[in-house]
């Protein structure tokens, strides 16, 4: 499948945060021995759906990675809680499965 044949996809965002916000999370998540609470992962191919409780934005997002087309993690969508999660990656695996090739919109937390 082409690019431009489907729209790109892009799932919701919850809250925005700034770098200098995420580094400091970032940073401050290397002292914690724990910091994935919550996780789900799926591998597909070479696709890897992988949802957590994220350490820099401390909520839950769903990270899609395809080595044969962007070769990166692309961050699809945000929760506000673990059963949104757990639905919301369900979804996300689904969508590959049936549709591996669609073009997928990062929700830019960062603001990057």
């Amino acid at each position: 499948m082409i690019f431009g044949i489907f729209p790109k996809i892009r799932g919701k965002m919850v809250k925005k945060i700034s770098v200098i916000e995420g580094v400091l999370s970032t940073l401050q998540a290397i002292e914690e021995p724990e910091f994935r609470e919550f996780s789900k992962n799926d591998v597909i191919g070479d696709i890897t759906i992988d949802t957590v409780k994220a350490f820099d934005i401390g909520m839950f997002e769903t990270g899609i990675k395809r080595m044969s087309i962007e070769g990166k993690w692309i961050i699809v969508e945000q929760y506000k809680d673990r059963k949104e999660a757990q639905k919301g990656h369900n979804k996300w695996v689904e969508l590959m499965r049936k549709n591996s090739k669609v073009e997928l919109k990062d929700i830019n937390l960062w603001n990057i």
